[in-house]
């Protein structure tokens, strides 16, 4: 099981890059690995972790003074309190990010606020329209996650441009403004949020850094 589970990661990488082309959701291939690798870690804890001598499973033993316990018990106090409460902790604290954006669109889409926007987007000009769309979707995706303020945008766009071989180019520039906005601000992608809350990046050093690259992602296609 040692071996198979990259090998199991990988091919689900790869399954989900190839999601247009297999037919299968990338939802369910990232569930998927996740329950198939987190068994394989269950089932084969006794080889990965033991037999192999896993250092963080040793240092954690030595640690917390489990020498005397039996090894199943060793194993099942690191499975539980070293994998599956912190990687649960940290998907909980995402998901109940995500849920808070949502609620705030919610709010706010209940309150007329992106009625207002459309209004104030509306013009003659397409090509006026395309940078008012990309620059205000891309401080707007800023401050939610990049794929609630997608969501949103996309929806307004329906209203705003009634084409639909217009409304693709305008949704490809939403797309563009949405990565581009979410990638310089901690809160705006899921990925940014997970390493602030870790501890990897500070605010201030994700803006200063990421700002002028992620502004000139989205000015390059315009």
């Amino acid at each position: 099981m040692y071996y198979a589970m990259p090998v199991i990661f990988i091919l689900g990488i790869v399954a989900i890059a190839l999601e247009d082309i297999i037919k299968v959701n990338k939802s369910a291939t990232a569930l998927f690995i996740c329950i198939t690798l987190w068994l394989m870690l269950v089932f084969g804890s006794q080889d990965i972790l033991v037999e192999r001598q896993n250092p963080d499973f040793l240092q954690f033993v030595k640690q917390t003074e489990l020498e005397n316990l039996p090894v199943k018990d060793q194993i099942m106090r690191y499975l539980t309190e070293k994998a599956f409460v912190p990687h649960l902790g940290d998907v909980a604290q995402t998901l109940f990010f995500v849920m808070c954006s949502l609620l705030i669109v919610n709010i706010v889409d209940k309150h007329g606020g992106f009625m207002a926007i459309s209004r104030s987007l509306r013009t003659e000009n397409k090509r006026k329209l395309l940078w008012m769309v990309g620059l205000s979707f891309f401080f707007f995706s800023a401050l939610l996650d990049n794929l609630a303020a997608a969501i949103v945008l996309i929806a307004i766009l329906r209203k705003l441009v009634p084409d639909h071989t217009d409304r693709m180019k305008y949704a490809s520039i939403i797309i563009l403004a949405a990565n581009a906005g979410g990638s310089w601000s901690p809160i705006g992608d899921v990925t940014t949020l997970l390493l602030w809350t870790g501890g990897n990046i500070t605010a201030w050093h994700q803006i200063s850094h990421l700002f002028l690259p992620a502004l000139a992602n989205l000015l390059v296609p315009l």
